[in-house]
């Protein structure tokens, strides 16, 4: 008999979708045990987003919790230190995003996505504006060529666009 527990029991031990812990088995959990699984998840996790152990690994069969352990889950030391991991890594983000470093989610997914649609928009009206040009030619090679000089135009319009909407280095200055 295969002592073993299924991934769906090692899901339900620390509170994640069974999805997320194939996700992790992949990047290398060990599976063969609910301990090894929590001792690699706690190797790869910053202080402040893990998760509190499961009562069931952190207390041993005669082990009786003592009213205020239950209620909140974790000791005071442990408590205090993920809020301020927490409060370290918040002050370092808002300072990451005054310096520019980081950007604000939705104005770069509303940037790309009207990016991607005038990018559509191109590709689409491309075939309209060298119709005319390519219609005269009788090599593949010379029809090849308007097409190429349409396209290049085109890319390099939108790596414009991105450069003036989102502050990306743009190809001209090598960055």
């Amino acid at each position: 008999m295969n002592d073993e527990p299924s991934q769906a029991a090692i899901a339900r031990a620390f509170g994640l979708a069974k999805s997320r812990i194939t996700a992790m088995k992949k990047q290398g959990m060990p599976v063969h045990s609910i301990e090894a699984a929590q001792a690699w998840r706690e190797a790869r996790q910053s202080i402040a987003r893990r998760k509190p152990a499961p009562r069931s690994l952190t207390l041993a069969p005669n082990d009786l919790p003592s009213p205020a352990s239950l209620e909140l889950g974790v000791s005071h030391d442990e408590a205090r230190t993920r809020r301020e991991v927490a409060e370290a890594s918040m002050a370092e983000m808002k300072e990451a995003e005054m310096r520019g470093k980081y950007l604000i989610k939705t104005e770069v997914d509303s940037a790309v996505f009207e990016i991607g649609r005038a990018m559509r928009d191109g590709l689409t009206n491309c075939a309209r504006r060298i119709a005319a040009d390519v219609a005269g030619l009788s090599k593949a090679e010379d029809c090849e060529a308007v097409i190429d000089r349409e396209h290049r135009a085109l890319l390099e319009s939108m790596a414009h666009r991105i450069t003036a909407k989102l502050g990306a280095p743009s190809a001209a200055t090598g960055a």
